[in-house]
């Protein structure tokens, strides 16, 4: 009696063989869709602005509900009703509506590459050194504000005597608030002086150890022309455009996107976009340990 050929024993090995380079195949391909490649540099950041939704980004399928990051020279798909918003690492932003397909462009030359960088040479280059042990968060830099909270790092196991004041009028009272710890609110700050702070002023802000002189911040900053005594948003899409538009002009809002950032619901907070932000947000104010706070969600994106 002849056997059939498919069940000689070396059909079924090389079925079997088959069979498995198959199921390997399989795995491999959903890896590959699933795993964000490293080295690829950033071109755009996609935010899910009206909550979850897909895109098709060659022949992946990505799933965005909070921020998504595009490779330069990437084409996008995103489907009939869906909305997103895009972020650029120039700063700007773009509202879509699909049924859209998108080329992203190759950036030449930009002033913010912590946003154009890919996650391996993000997470190769040095931090920002050290200098003290206390360093002011906000306001820093510049403040749309009238009312802005006063935060800072250092060590927690000791209570702050924190004022902001005008570094010119030596005869005006500082607004001051004793043995506290970050944040304080700007309401806490005890004064003579009016609720709110005056528009298109230069102002200090400093923070010192109740029992410690060798912890000490001192920080400069603007009142913007235009602030205003507005809170900032709850919502996180808003809270990173805020963030995003802080860091992005001139001079910076160091100070008003660290609060922003800070508000952030933890999902979103450790989303690719709202991690580089605040990458960006802790060199600039000179703050490690938001840096190394921020390194770490940016190491578990690989």
């Amino acid at each position: 009696m002849m056997i059939p050929p498919w069940k000689t024993r070396p059909a079924r090995r090389l079925a079997f063989v088959f069979f498995v380079g198959v199921i390997v195949g399989v795995v491999m391909l959903f890896w590959w869709r699933r795993v964000p490649d490293a080295a690829t540099p950033r071109g755009v950041y996609l935010i899910a602005d009206h909550g979850e939704t897909f895109v098709r980004v060659g022949l992946r399928t990505r799933r965005v509900t909070t921020t998504e990051a595009i490779a330069p020279g990437k084409t996008f798909a995103l489907p009939t009703g869906k909305t997103l918003r895009l972020v650029f690492p120039d700063g700007r932003t773009e509202n879509v509506v699909g049924p859209k397909r998108i080329t992203v462009p190759v950036a030449t030359t930009t002033d913010f590459p912590t946003l154009t960088r890919s996650l391996r040479e993000l997470l190769g280059q040095p931090a920002p050194p050290q200098t003290t042990s206390t360093v002011i968060t906000s306001p820093v830099g510049a403040t749309r504000f009238l009312k802005p909270p006063l935060t800072w790092e250092g060590p927690k196991d000791l209570t702050y005597d924190v004022a902001i004041g005008d570094p010119v009028d030596f005869n005006a009272p500082a607004r001051v608030a004793r043995s506290v710890q970050s944040p304080v609110a700007f309401s806490k700050l005890e004064s003579t002086l009016p609720p709110e702070l005056v528009a298109d002023r230069l102002m200090a802000a400093i923070v010192r150890a109740t029992n410690d002189p060798n912890a000490r911040a001192i920080s400069r900053f603007l009142v913007k022309p235009d602030a205003t005594d507005a809170e900032l948003p709850a919502d996180p899409v808003a809270l990173l455009a805020e963030a995003i538009d802080a860091l992005t002009q001139k001079p910076a809002r160091v100070g008003d996107s660290f609060l922003a950032l800070e508000k952030l619901p933890e999902a979103w907070k450790k989303s690719e976009l709202a991690v580089r932000l605040r990458l960006m947000a802790a060199s600039a104010a000179g703050a490690p340990r938001a840096y190394d706070a921020a390194l770490k969600d940016a190491q578990a994106l690989k």
